[in-house]
């Protein structure tokens, strides 16, 4: 910490703030902060984490604040220094940056570019029920089925097998779909050849 804070200094900076959940369904929070210079881009930090009871605007906002004061501890945390906070565009990260603009009244809150395409990808995916079931229908036929596997390869060889999207996974649902639309009357003809009264079959 002292070595960041030094590289740091008393110059503006930014602050990148995310929630995630790990694999035991804990919340939790990350705080990384970098120098804003016009002349090139600056490396980020990892000044702060905290697994957080619950996630809202107002668990988000102390987080930040305490972090930035452990950070700047001995010291008064600059807060016209503190420019530019980015984060995802959650409702309560939004809220958030409005409690700090109390603080750090310089504050300006950017949302990640990354979220909103995510979104128009989610609205896509409601607009396309037929391709949205064909999916998930054939997600589920060739999940943990070696001899309908073994049979795919056989009858397409050199074509990989369906993606197989996760939608927490940004942009896996499209290629999903792109694959259908590029492989459909292959697809379609061994599908019809499954012997087997399945629903997801029956859905395809």
């Amino acid at each position: 910490m002292p070595k960041i804070k030094e590289i740091i200094g008393y110059n503006y900076i930014y602050s990148i703030v995310d929630e995630t959940t790990d694999t035991c369904g804990r919340y939790i929070v990350n705080l990384l902060t970098g120098t804003l210079n016009e002349n090139f881009a600056s490396k980020s930090y990892l000044i702060g984490t905290q697994e957080l009871d619950r996630t809202n605007n107002v668990s988000i906002s102390k987080f930040v604040n305490d972090s930035l004061t452990k950070f700047y501890i001995s010291n008064a945390v600059p807060s016209e220094k503190v420019l530019l906070m980015l984060s995802d565009a959650a409702a309560y990260m939004l809220k958030s940056a409005q409690n700090l603009k109390i603080f750090y009244s310089n504050l300006i809150n950017v949302t990640s570019l990354g979220h909103g395409v995510n979104r128009i990808a989610d609205e896509i995916r409601n607009k396309f029920q037929d391709i949205n079931i064909l999916v998930n229908s054939a997600k589920k036929i060739f999940t943990k089925s070696p001899l309908r596997i073994q049979y795919y390869k056989d009858k397409l060889p050199g074509v990989p097998l369906p993606s197989q999207p996760v939608i927490t996974r940004w942009g896996t649902w499209l290629n999903a779909a792109h694959f259908y639309a590029d492989n459909f009357a292959p697809i379609k003809e061994i599908l019809n050849s499954f012997a087997e009264d399945s629903i997801a079959i029956r859905d395809c």
